[in-house]
């Protein structure tokens, strides 16, 4: 059966950084979305890196405080090279608490905000 213009999310927690990977969870393909728990510390999650094979165009991340204290304890969220920028930013810190960002993959070393 062919899947067209569907879209598949898989969720994951983390509290820790963390560094993400194009393949990570059962299958590959899928877009993420990462709820971050911030009661202990601030975490840093970094993103696959562009180059990785099977990082394609569209990829999207959607990166949440799941626990509500990224006001005092950030979410910073790197593109893991220091070639790679977020919207022209070299990180982007969540800072406000139940703060989201989505976060999508173009081309090689370039992120954008969505």
């Amino acid at each position: 059966m062919k899947l067209q213009n569907g879209v598949v999310v898989a969720y994951r927690e983390v509290s820790a950084t963390t560094t993400l990977t194009s393949t990570s969870g059962p299958n590959s393909g899928f877009d993420y979305m990462i709820g971050v728990d911030t009661d202990t510390n601030a975490v840093t999650v970094n993103l696959p890196t562009t180059s990785e094979n099977g990082m394609e165009a569209g990829r999207m991340y959607y990166i949440f405080d799941l626990t509500g204290n990224a006001g005092t304890k950030n979410i910073t969220i790197d593109p893991n090279n220091a070639s790679a920028k977020i919207s022209g930013e070299s990180t982007i810190i969540i800072n406000t608490a139940y703060s989201a960002v989505t976060i999508a993959y173009i081309k090689l070393n370039t992120w954008i905000i969505c």
